[in-house]
Parts: C-alpha cells; sequence; structure tokens
C-alpha cells in the first residue's frame, strides 16, 4: 500500500506540521554526489504498514543521540547555541495529543521528477549505525594548557601565592575580601572579587590571582598579569615572536584600535568576544594587606584588567532578589560560555595630552587567564550559597550597640 497520511493541509492549502512518526524497517540508499543535482525531484518511498502505537511521550532518536555524543564539545568550545532545548538521555517530552508512531515495511523508493515519472530507483538497506564515537570530543579542553609564569587554573590557591610572593618578595600585597563589601553581605558578589593582588616594588608588574568563596575558597580561578614598560621597549611583531615560541601560534589576533592588539589561545576560536579583557574600575575591592592607607600613582583610583564576566554582575544582583529565577537564568547562560583561554593584550598608552601622566606613558602588556565557564559554575554555587559576610565580633571587641 501508498501511505501519503502524513501530511496535512488546512482549508487554505497550508501544510499543517505532522506530529506522527514512521520507523522504517530499510531506507533508500542515495548517492551523496546526486545531492544537488535533481532539482524539482522527490523522494518517494512505497510502505506497508505492519503496527501503529499511540505516543505519550517522544521517543529517543539516532538523530538525539547524535546531537548527545556532540554536545560536550560544543558546550566547551562554546558554540552549543543550536544544541539548546533538546532532551537529555532518559528525558521523554510528552507528545502531542493524538501523536501516533506506524511500524511500516518499505517495500520501494525511487526519485521522480516535478511531472511524477521516473528519474532513479533506489536499493533499500537496513539503516546503519551513526558513526557516534566520530562526534565524541577526543580530549576536551583543559584549563592548565597555559601558564601565566608558571601560574595555571585550578592550582591551590597558596602554592601560587607562595609562587607570586618569590617572585616579587617586596612590593605590596592588596587582599580582596568579601567579608567586607557590601553586595557580598548582600547577597549578591561581584564576580571575580575575592583574590590578592601583588604589585612589584617600581609598579611596573602586577598580578592577581582570584578565588571564588565558599565555592571554589582554594583553587586558582583566574589570573592577569600586566607588565609597564617604556615606550619603545617592544613592538607587537616582536611580542608576537616572544609569544609564539612559548604557546605556539594564537587562534585568533585581534587589532582593536586605539593602540591595541590581541592575541588569543584557545581550544576553538572565540565567539562575541568572550575572551576578550575587560577593563573595570577595581580599586574599591582591594586592601593593603600592610595596612597602608595612601595607595601608588599608579594603583589608585586605576582601571584594572580582568576576566570577562559574561553578565554574571547583573544576574548576581538579580540573584539577591529573584533567588532561583535568577539561578534558572544563570545557568542557561553557562551553556554557551566560552572554555578556557589565554588572552594577551598589547596597549600602547599616549605620550602627551591634557589628561597623561608620566606613569601613564609607555607600554603596557596584559596576560588574562580564565575559563568562563568553570568560573561561571562556581559562582553560582556561591549565589546559591547565600549572603558572605564576616562573623559578628564578640562583646567587647568593637561592636557597638545601637538603640532599635
Amino acid at each position: 500500500m501508498k501511505f501519503a497520511g502524513l501530511v496535512e493541509t488546512d482549508a487554505y492549502g497550508q501544510v499543517i506540521m505532522p506530529t506522527d512518526l514512521v520507523r522504517l524497517d530499510r531506507t533508500p540508499r542515495i548517492d551523496p554526489q546526486r545531492y544537488g543535482t535533481l532539482p524539482g525531484a522527490s523522494l518517494s518511498i512505497e510502505l506497508e504498514i505492519t503496527g501503529v502505537e499511540q505516543l505519550e511521550t517522544w521517543p529517543d532518536t539516532a538523530w538525539q543521540a547524535a546531537i548527545r555524543a556532540a554536545r560536550p564539545f560544543a558546550m566547551n568550545a562554546g558554540i552549543d547555541r543550536g544544541f539548546r532545548g533538546l532532551f537529555a538521555e532518559g528525558e521523554r517530552p510528552r507528545a502531542p495529543t493524538g501523536a501516533l508512531r506506524w511500524e511500516a515495511k518499505a517495500l520501494s523508493a525511487r526519485i521522480i521528477d516535478r511531472s511524477g515519472a521516473l528519474v532513479e530507483e533506489l536499493a533499500l538497506a537496513p539503516p546503519p549505525p551513526l558513526p557516534l564515537d566520530a562526534l565524541k570530543e577526543a580530549e576536551p579542553p583543559r584549563a592548565d594548557a597555559w601558564d601565566v609564569v608558571g601560574l595555571t587554573l585550578g592550582m591551590p590557591f597558596s602554592e601560587a601565592e607562595a609562587a607570586i610572593r618569590k617572585r616579587l618578595p617586596s612590593g605590596e600585597v592588596l587582599t580582596a575580601d568579601r567579608a567586607m563589601q557590601t553586595k557580598a553581605i548582600a547577597g549578591a558578589p561581584e564576580p571575580y572579587s575575592s583574590g590578592k593582588l601583588f604589585v612589584s616594588d617600581d609598579e611596573t608588574e602586577l598580578i592577581a590571582i582570584y578565588n571564588e568563596p565558599p565555592a571554589a575558597p582554594d583553587r586558582v580561578m583566574a589570573i592577569w598579569r600586566m607588565l609597564r614598560l617604556p615606550a619603545g621597549t617592544i613592538d607587537a611583531a616582536s611580542l608576537k615572536t616572544q609569544l609564539e615560541e612559548k604557546y605556539g601560534a594564537p587562534v585568533e589576533t585581534k587589532a582593536n584600535g586605539h593602540g591595541r592588539i590581541s592575541f588569543i589561545w584557545s581550544a576553538f576560536k572565540p565567539e562575541g568576544g568572550c575572551l576578550d579583557i575587560s577593563m573595570s574600575h577595581q580599586t574599591g575591592i582591594w586592601a593593603f594587606e600592610s595596612g597602608a592607607s595612601q595607595r601608588g600613582a599608579f594603583v589608585e583610583n586605576r582601571y584594572f584588567p580582568g576576566p570577562g564576566s559574561y553578565r554574571l554582575s547583573s544576574l548576581g544582583e538579580q540573584a539577591a532578589t529573584n533567588g532561583a529565577a535568577a539561578f534558572s537564568q544563570l545557568e542557561s547562560e553557562l551553556r554557551g560560555a566560552c572554555g578556557p583561554g589565554l588572552t594577551v593584550e598589547m596597549r600602547t598608552r599616549p605620550a602627551s595630552g591634557p589628561a597623561s601622566r608620566p606613569e601613564d606613558v609607555g607600554i603596557e602588556i596584559i596576560f588574562v587567564l580564565q575559563d568562563p565557564k568553570t568560573y561561571g559554575h562556581a559562582y553560582l554555587e556561591t549565589l546559591r550559597a547565600g549572603p558572605q559576610g564576616a562573623a559578628p565580633p564578640a562583646e567587647g571587641e568593637g561592636r557597638s550597640k545601637i538603640e532599635l
């Protein structure tokens, strides 16, 4: 028998999308080289119906299995937008009312032209298994694939701190402590606002390492380093050569204008600037460990480089008031977040201008090592943990009583 009942039209001749499924015992074999060479042709399959089943939920398919196999790489690479909304293994969304699954035996298959004339008879054979192994990621991107002066993502925070103090033994150390941050106490901590910043004596080298308490208090979750050099010390071409000797060829080189150029290393080509370096006014989160009240000429009122936040700051503020709704939105955003990557940016500061100061003239080279996806999940755990703050001091240790 010929089975043509899956496609219906309404009173206006518009096609109604089918809700039924047909499972064939055999499928036609078409030479891939014929694709696109038969304009207007269509595929006709003659079937014998052998059974029918009312569907309560959608069945799993080979296509879904292929998507699940490919999805881990897509998520690590930040290119999984086309994978969203697909159900996971074991999940079965409800089928539309009245949906049926027909079991069918394929009797013949042919290609016909617009007039219905036969173009080619096709052979039938059981469908071959999908090459799912070819879709799997052989080795996921590693967060420790790159380092900044020996510092890597995921290393113990204390180990990283000891290495930096050995490198910059006499410089200042600043701490970003959320126990003293009003947003953290209110339940909306700023992303990348917990860690330590080390400044060389002459303020020509700065290194910051971030953790993410309480989710990851003892691991390095992001790193930035800034070198400040006199004008003319190095040019972009020689910097690129030196970087390639250590890291290999970058996956992307971007001329950003205003005397800036970026080199990016990652397991994939970044989408949407997800590994770009952002500059933010972070002086408010850092406090000197020495207790000094005056900051150096460079540290005071400066915009510091930092890892990208993927809208984490605004979502953190929403979490303080919206709770689970904001968590759900953040989880959705993290599905498309980038995996680990290193960005090195060279900035040429102006030699003249009404706002320039002696310390503003020259070259800055900025290294940012980050993993937005891993950090984002840790930040989400922090938001779920609720407001953070220092434990109240004991009676007589500086706590004042006020009349309420």
